[in-house]
């Protein structure tokens, strides 16, 4: 991608890659990647419908490189920990508003897990809602908004990064 502007096509087409590589990189747990998906400035948050649609509350809000990087180490950590696999699935792209350089976007996401006993369950599942930015040919999360459907999370937070 350059800065030029793109089709809408074009750019729904980008961004679905965008998030099909983004589930690779939770599935294959390369933190140091996933930093590399957020602007310097970038926010992550993670919250439940219920809060997204009420109160507001965040259960983890990270701003910046650093927040974003000391998440990924304490992600990381207990990845290394863990031998069990996932499978983030990403569905249901859709541009919401398009500005310039920058793009708030919509997307489903189901996080499943097999465990040691080879049986495999859905952990998480939700919306993304997000702000992105492209320029210099990439596309990088300004806001990463994880909406989790559930009010009970998951037990192993560490796998939703």
């Amino acid at each position: 991608m350059s800065a030029a502007p793109m089709s809408r096509a074009d750019l729904l087409s980008a961004l679905t890659q965008f998030y099909f590589d983004y589930a690779e990189v939770l599935d294959r747990r390369r933190t140091a990647d996933w930093i590399e998906c957020f602007a310097d400035d970038g926010v992550y948050s993670l919250t439940t419908f219920g809060n997204a649609n009420g109160k507001g509350m965040y259960l983890i809000y990270e701003k910046g490189r650093a927040a974003v990087t000391r998440r990924a180490a304490v992600a990381s950590g207990y990845l290394r920990a863990q031998r069990t696999k996932t499978l983030h699935m990403i569905s249901n792209v859709r541009l919401a508003e398009v500005e310039g350089s920058r793009v708030a976007a919509k997307a489903y996401f189901a996080m499943f897990r097999t465990a040691r006993d080879k049986t495999s369950q859905l952990q998480a599942c939700g919306e993304y809602h997000d702000r992105l930015e492209y320029a210099d040919g990439r596309i990088r999360l300004v806001e990463h908004n994880v909406i989790l459907d559930a009010e009970t999370l998951p037990s192993n937070m560490g796998d939703l990064f």
